[in-house]
């Protein structure tokens, strides 16, 4: 897609954000990069833009809850340092987009900014297709979880602005790539894979690929996700069950541990990585808290 739209997959051909930003860069690079793929040089750039920009936002909704950059830092530091982001989201994939609007829904409803959730959809749409589910089922559960927001009707009305302008943009763009009329559900039901069940589902959590990425960022994350707000951990919960069932409703082959690895990543990765970063934290002052306690002993 960043060199042509000819021959591409059905399947993939709507995912036009990050294709199409690198497409320009990828002009401009050929022949000046030396043995370097200039497409793949493209996308490496527009990638590492909406990854800086997604550890970014965490550092700035961490920032805000904590009240600390030190902790802050860290956990953007965590994010960075995992196995997806240099394997999975620095890859010729989409998957960076995705990454970076669900975290702008984090910081867009942390911060109680719901007039950005509409435009975040139109966007995060046009990076890959189901963030536009994704966002519905995060932003639903973190508005139920969150009752000190602004009144019901609101919150209602902004999740149902939500909904249209993702679906409208989700449908033009369909509609564009294929050449005919389609909307998003027509697609979805185009989608099913005839090895779409519960197995798939927990074959894809027994894969080996699936725990290069949580092997660690899970056990260690889970420690301290009851001291993390709990619209957040809710949202980011019920929206990974959603990936998982799409994984198996989607994929065609038996290997599905990568196909859920990124976007289970995606949408868990950075509260994982804060939660992470509060334990480091809290061991580190005990270890110094035991220290000073023995100094004064002597």
């Amino acid at each position: 897609m960043v060199r042509s739209d000819e021959g591409v997959p059905t399947h993939f051909r709507h995912r036009v954000l990050i294709p199409y930003l690198a497409r320009p860069i990828f002009h401009a690079a050929t022949g000046r990069v030396g043995s370097w793929d200039p497409a793949y040089f493209a996308l490496l750039l527009v990638n590492s833009w909406f990854v800086s920009g997604t550890a970014f936002l965490l550092f700035m909704v961490v920032s805000r809850i904590m009240g600390s950059p030190n902790i802050a830092l860290l956990s953007s530091a965590i994010f960075l340092l995992n196995f997806a982001v240099p394997n999975l989201l620095l890859a010729g994939l989409v998957d960076s987009g995705e990454a970076f609007f669900l975290m702008a829904l984090v910081w867009a409803l942390s911060a109680e900014w719901f007039f950005l959730l509409p435009l975040a959809a139109v966007l995060g749409s046009l990076a890959k297709e189901t963030f536009l589910p994704f966002s519905l089922v995060f932003a639903a559960t973190w508005m139920v979880m969150n009752r000190r927001q602004k009144p019901l009707g609101k919150r209602v009305m902004w999740l149902v602005a939500t909904g249209l302008a993702g679906a409208i943009s989700l449908t033009a763009v369909l509609t564009a790539t294929n050449g005919y009329l389609l909307f998003p559900s027509t697609y979805a039901g185009m989608l099913r894979s005839s090895l779409a069940s519960p197995a798939t589902a927990a074959a894809a959590l027994k894969d080996l690929n699936f725990w290069y990425v949580f092997a660690w960022l899970l056990p260690l994350g889970l420690w301290r996700l009851k001291h993390l707000p709990r619209e957040w951990v809710m949202a980011s919960f019920l929206t990974a069950l959603v990936a998982l069932g799409f994984t198996a409703y989607h994929n065609d082959a038996p290997d599905a541990g990568p196909a859920a690895a990124r976007p289970i990543f995606n949408i868990a990765g950075p509260l994982l990585s804060f939660s992470v970063a509060l334990l480091i934290v809290d061991l580190a002052e005990r270890r110094r808290a035991l220290h000073n306690e023995k100094k004064m002993l002597r």
